[in-house]
């Protein structure tokens, strides 16, 4: 599983998780950065597949999903749809 965390975080405030999914590494790791740089309290994690977004929401708390349209193996709407069938909170 590939993910990074990138995070500037003000500690006066809540830090806001955001997930960031992408077909190809190298433009979800240059995203998540800008993102990440982009507010003082944001916190990137960062997938490259459908799975292991899967995987990083069954485990972290996600406030924000920013997902490619098309991922490996399904599309970011199917994957935004299986989440909210299976009652995710985002």
């Amino acid at each position: 599983m590939f993910m990074r965390s990138y995070s500037v975080h003000n500690k006066m405030s809540r830090e806001i998780h955001i997930l960031r999914i992408a077909a190809g590494g190298s433009s979800a790791i240059l995203s998540a950065s800008q993102l990440a740089l982009a507010a003082d309290d944001f916190r990137v994690l960062t997938a490259t597949t459908a799975t292991d977004a899967k995987q990083i929401i069954d485990t972290t708390p996600v406030d924000c999903v920013v997902c490619d349209a098309e991922l490996d193996t399904t599309t970011g709407l199917d994957l935004l749809a299986h989440l909210r069938d299976t009652g995710s909170a985002l």
